[in-house]
């Protein structure tokens, strides 16, 4: 897991994979494809992998910092990387005002494809859906099509959340899933979004994850999307109230901190 540093030092995006246990990859999301790549075939090689083979890279929206790597990538290193299935969760312009900001990303990311992995399928998932990976599970939980038509007004809520489930553990990956969601969510799921681990939405900015909802999910490890400066800040001034809210439901050593400038932070599920 890691983030990029902004012109302004601003700590933001978010790069996570999985090594699964058929040794393929799951990707979420990624800002630098050349970062990507190094640490993919480093992983591999650690572990003994000779290709590096994606079964999917999903994409929770099409915000530059969640997505800019995906068309290089697919671009650049084609020849060495096979990519089974691309997962994007796209809106369509009667959801609201903001459901077609992704739209440039989306067509690069599908004009890539087409030239680069004409092999690959192209999947848009809807809520209900699973996928079976190299002995994980992918329940997708919202897309933003559950929304009502029309009330798409910030574009984080186009985020699509999937829960994963790896043996008798579940994260749940949340993108940059704002207020509109998460009040949605709680009122659909209620005790079933208790999850083990939690991806932190939006960085821990808000608008974010609620109270309500961190409650419900309960988790016992949380995946943080920030740096150390943005999450010091998130506890100090930008986000205090929920942000310690969700930092005192865990131990210190169950929060992870994404890496910056290239690094990653990593963890283990079984």
């Amino acid at each position: 897991m890691g983030v990029s540093l902004d012109a302004k030092n601003f700590e933001n995006g978010m790069a996570m994979f999985y090594l699964l246990s058929d040794g393929t990859f799951l990707i979420f999301d990624e800002f630098d494809a050349d970062n990507l790549y190094r640490h993919l075939r480093a992983v591999a090689d650690e572990n003994g992998i000779a290709d590096v083979r994606v079964s999917a890279w999903i994409i929770t929206h099409f915000h530059g910092d969640h997505v800019g790597a995906f068309e290089p990538f697919i671009r650049k290193y084609s020849d060495r990387v096979k990519l089974d299935r691309a997962v994007f969760g796209v809106t369509a312009s009667d959801q609201g005002n903001a459901a077609t900001e992704g739209d440039s990303f989306v067509s690069a990311a599908q004009s890539a494809m087409a030239q680069y992995q004409p092999n690959a399928a192209v999947v848009r998932l809807h809520t209900g859906q699973q996928l079976t990976l190299g002995g994980m599970t992918v329940e997708v939980l919202y897309t933003p099509s559950d929304l009502a038509q029309g009330s798409l007004n910030n574009y984080n809520d186009a985020s699509m959340i999937v829960r994963l489930k790896i043996g008798e553990r579940t994260v749940l990956m949340t993108g940059d899933a704002a207020t509109a969601t998460w009040n949605l969510m709680v009122k659909k799921y209620g005790s079933y979004l208790k999850s083990d681990c939690l991806q932190v939405p939006h960085h821990g900015v808000n608008p974010g994850g609620t109270i309500e909802a961190y409650d419900l999910i309960a988790p016992s490890e949380l995946f943080w999307p920030a740096g150390d400066k943005l999450y010091s800040d998130l506890l100090g001034t930008m986000n205090p109230e929920i942000c310690k809210h969700l930092t005192a439901m865990v131990k210190p050593e169950c929060i992870h901190i994404a890496g910056t400038l290239g690094k990653l932070t990593s963890f283990r599920l079984e």
